[in-house]
């Protein structure tokens, strides 16, 4: 039964990462109005997923999720530098 959850969660996890670099495509790549990107959520599916995996011997990198993830580290951390520069 873990197995399929966990299943579940990289899947959806996955679907939600694949969203957010396509949104980053669109608004960086092809400079076109995006959609907006859902923040953390794909990177905490993932890591769950990851994570909780049974017998899993890699399970101490699903803390990796969050940097694979735009809408994780790389877009919080683009906005927060996009934000600082634009205020001064």
């Amino acid at each position: 039964m873990m197995n399929i959850l966990c299943v579940f969660l990289l899947l959806i996890g996955s679907w939600l990462i694949f969203l957010n670099w396509r949104c980053f495509y669109v608004a960086f790549i092809k400079k076109q109005p995006s959609p907006s990107w859902i923040p953390l959520l794909g990177g905490i599916l993932v890591f769950l997923g990851f994570y909780f995996f049974p017998g899993n011997p890699m399970s101490s990198l699903a803390w990796l999720a969050f940097l694979i993830d735009w809408g994780s580290l790389p877009g919080i951390g683009h906005a927060i530098v996009y934000h600082q520069l634009r205020r001064n």
